[in-house]
Protein backbone atom coordinates (compact mmCIF):
# COMPACT_ATOMS: atom_id res chain seq x y z
CA UNK A 1 0.00 0.00 0.00
CA UNK A 2 1.44 3.23 -1.15
CA UNK A 3 0.33 6.55 0.78
CA UNK A 4 1.35 9.55 -0.12
CA UNK A 5 1.52 12.66 2.82
CA UNK A 6 1.34 16.32 2.57
CA UNK A 7 1.35 19.59 4.81
CA UNK A 8 0.99 23.10 5.10
CA UNK A 9 0.09 23.84 1.48
CA UNK A 10 -1.31 26.90 2.71
CA UNK A 11 -3.13 27.82 -0.59
CA UNK A 12 -0.70 26.93 -3.13
CA UNK A 13 -2.92 24.00 -4.83
CA UNK A 14 -0.92 24.00 -7.64
CA UNK A 15 1.73 22.28 -5.98
CA UNK A 16 -1.17 19.57 -4.83
CA UNK A 17 -2.24 18.97 -8.12
CA UNK A 18 1.22 17.98 -9.26
CA UNK A 19 2.11 15.63 -6.29
CA UNK A 20 -1.43 14.00 -7.35
CA UNK A 21 -0.45 14.14 -10.88
CA UNK A 22 3.13 12.61 -10.39
CA UNK A 23 2.15 9.79 -7.95
CA UNK A 24 -0.55 8.13 -9.22
CA UNK A 25 0.54 5.34 -8.06
CA UNK A 26 -0.39 6.35 -4.46
CA UNK A 27 -3.49 4.41 -2.92
CA UNK A 28 -3.86 7.22 -0.66
CA UNK A 29 -3.52 10.95 -0.41
CA UNK A 30 -3.23 12.44 3.21
CA UNK A 31 -3.22 15.89 4.20
CA UNK A 32 -2.43 16.98 7.83
CA UNK A 33 -3.86 20.50 7.87
CA UNK A 34 -3.41 24.20 6.76
CA UNK A 35 -4.62 23.55 3.39
CA UNK A 36 -6.75 26.64 3.04
CA UNK A 37 -8.91 24.77 1.55
CA UNK A 38 -12.55 26.47 0.40
CA UNK A 39 -15.49 24.82 0.48
CA UNK A 40 -15.69 24.32 -3.47
CA UNK A 41 -11.98 23.58 -3.74
CA UNK A 42 -12.29 20.29 -6.30
CA UNK A 43 -9.16 19.06 -4.04
CA UNK A 44 -11.20 18.29 -1.00
CA UNK A 45 -12.28 14.68 -2.38
CA UNK A 46 -9.36 13.88 -3.40
CA UNK A 47 -7.64 14.05 0.43
CA UNK A 48 -8.13 12.50 4.15
CA UNK A 49 -7.74 15.46 5.38
CA UNK A 50 -7.70 17.52 9.14
CA UNK A 51 -8.26 21.17 10.37
CA UNK A 52 -4.65 22.68 10.83
CA UNK A 53 -4.19 26.20 13.04
CA UNK A 54 -4.59 28.20 9.84
CA UNK A 55 -7.72 26.62 8.09
CA UNK A 56 -11.17 27.89 8.01
CA UNK A 57 -13.69 24.64 6.96
CA UNK A 58 -14.89 22.79 9.59
CA UNK A 59 -12.57 19.73 9.17
CA UNK A 60 -12.19 16.99 12.12
CA UNK A 61 -9.02 17.78 14.04
CA UNK A 62 -8.22 14.36 14.62
CA UNK A 63 -8.97 11.31 11.48
CA UNK A 64 -7.97 7.79 11.43
CA UNK A 65 -6.77 5.64 8.24
CA UNK A 66 -7.17 1.88 8.88
CA UNK A 67 -4.69 0.31 5.90
CA UNK A 68 -4.36 -3.60 6.16
CA UNK A 69 -2.88 -4.02 10.04
CA UNK A 70 -2.14 -0.71 10.53
CA UNK A 71 -4.55 2.03 12.01
CA UNK A 72 -2.74 5.71 10.96
CA UNK A 73 -3.77 8.79 13.15
CA UNK A 74 -4.60 11.73 11.54
CA UNK A 75 -4.04 15.46 12.88
CA UNK A 76 -2.09 18.54 12.43
CA UNK A 77 -0.30 18.88 15.60
CA UNK A 78 -1.13 21.90 17.44
CA UNK A 79 -3.36 20.84 19.59
CA UNK A 80 -1.33 18.63 20.63
CA UNK A 81 2.64 21.12 20.77
CA UNK A 82 4.40 18.54 18.58
CA UNK A 83 6.91 21.66 18.29
CA UNK A 84 8.26 20.64 21.08
CA UNK A 85 7.04 16.97 22.50
CA UNK A 86 5.82 13.90 21.14
CA UNK A 87 4.53 12.07 24.14
CA UNK A 88 0.79 14.04 23.38
CA UNK A 89 0.52 12.92 20.30
CA UNK A 90 1.87 9.03 20.85
CA UNK A 91 -0.29 9.09 23.52
CA UNK A 92 -3.73 10.21 21.73
CA UNK A 93 -2.45 7.40 19.06
CA UNK A 94 -2.14 4.93 21.33
CA UNK A 95 -5.62 5.53 22.90
CA UNK A 96 -6.86 5.44 19.44
CA UNK A 97 -5.29 2.64 18.55
CA UNK A 98 -3.03 3.71 16.03
CA UNK A 99 0.75 2.86 15.35
CA UNK A 100 1.10 5.31 12.88
CA UNK A 101 1.18 9.33 13.43
CA UNK A 102 0.97 11.61 10.17
CA UNK A 103 1.30 15.43 11.51
CA UNK A 104 1.84 19.03 9.60
CA UNK A 105 2.55 21.93 11.79
CA UNK A 106 6.52 22.38 12.08
CA UNK A 107 7.00 22.65 8.62
CA UNK A 108 9.51 20.00 9.02
CA UNK A 109 10.45 16.33 7.84
CA UNK A 110 10.11 14.00 10.31
CA UNK A 111 9.77 10.13 10.42
CA UNK A 112 10.60 8.23 14.39
CA UNK A 113 9.65 5.66 16.23
CA UNK A 114 8.40 7.03 19.18
CA UNK A 115 7.46 4.68 22.36
CA UNK A 116 6.28 1.98 19.86
CA UNK A 117 4.60 4.50 17.26
CA UNK A 118 5.78 5.72 14.02
CA UNK A 119 5.28 9.51 13.93
CA UNK A 120 5.96 11.30 10.22
CA UNK A 121 5.71 14.85 9.47
CA UNK A 122 5.89 15.22 5.65
CA UNK A 123 7.62 18.75 5.90
CA UNK A 124 5.98 21.32 3.62
CA UNK A 125 4.48 21.42 0.15
CA UNK A 126 4.92 25.18 0.94
CA UNK A 127 8.43 25.63 2.24
CA UNK A 128 10.32 23.63 5.42
CA UNK A 129 11.52 25.54 8.23
CA UNK A 130 15.50 24.18 8.17
CA UNK A 131 18.60 25.60 6.55
CA UNK A 132 17.46 23.91 3.16
CA UNK A 133 14.07 25.57 2.73
CA UNK A 134 12.87 23.71 0.04
CA UNK A 135 9.03 21.89 -0.14
CA UNK A 136 9.30 18.29 0.97
CA UNK A 137 6.12 14.97 0.81
CA UNK A 138 6.51 11.84 2.17
CA UNK A 139 5.83 8.75 0.62
CA UNK A 140 5.09 5.79 3.29
CA UNK A 141 4.76 2.54 1.53
CA UNK A 142 3.28 -0.37 3.97
CA UNK A 143 3.98 -3.96 3.01
CA UNK A 144 6.20 -6.24 4.61
CA UNK A 145 7.22 -3.25 6.86
CA UNK A 146 6.50 0.37 7.05
CA UNK A 147 9.44 2.52 4.57
CA UNK A 148 8.96 6.43 4.64
CA UNK A 149 10.71 8.52 2.24
CA UNK A 150 10.56 12.37 1.77
CA UNK A 151 10.20 14.04 -1.99
CA UNK A 152 11.48 16.86 -2.92
CA UNK A 153 9.16 19.04 -4.35
CA UNK A 154 10.73 21.05 -7.19
CA UNK A 155 13.20 17.77 -8.14
CA UNK A 156 10.91 15.24 -7.47
CA UNK A 157 14.32 13.49 -5.55
CA UNK A 158 14.81 11.99 -2.34
CA UNK A 159 15.77 14.38 0.26
CA UNK A 160 19.27 13.85 1.03
CA UNK A 161 20.03 12.22 4.86
CA UNK A 162 21.96 15.40 5.57
CA UNK A 163 18.68 17.73 4.55
CA UNK A 164 16.72 15.53 7.36
CA UNK A 165 19.15 15.60 9.99
CA UNK A 166 19.35 19.97 8.95
CA UNK A 167 15.42 20.02 10.17
CA UNK A 168 16.20 17.69 13.39
CA UNK A 169 18.80 20.46 14.82
CA UNK A 170 15.89 22.99 14.32
CA UNK A 171 13.42 21.04 16.40
CA UNK A 172 16.15 20.63 19.19
CA UNK A 173 16.28 24.32 18.34
CA UNK A 174 12.19 24.59 19.21
CA UNK A 175 12.32 21.94 22.18
CA UNK A 176 15.29 23.37 24.23
CA UNK A 177 14.28 27.15 23.66
CA UNK A 178 10.72 25.56 25.15
CA UNK A 179 12.75 24.11 28.38
CA UNK A 180 14.39 27.67 28.81
CA UNK A 181 11.52 29.44 28.43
Amino acid sequence: MKICVVSDSHGEDYKLEKILRDNKDCDYFIHCGDSHFDKKNPLLDKFVIVKGNHDTLPFPLYTTLDIDNHRILIAHGHYDNIYVRLDLIVERAKKMGADIVCHGHTHIPFCESYLGVLVICPGSTMFNRSATGFATYAILEINDGIDCKFIDFDTKIDVTDEAIKDGLKQLDFFRRYEETS
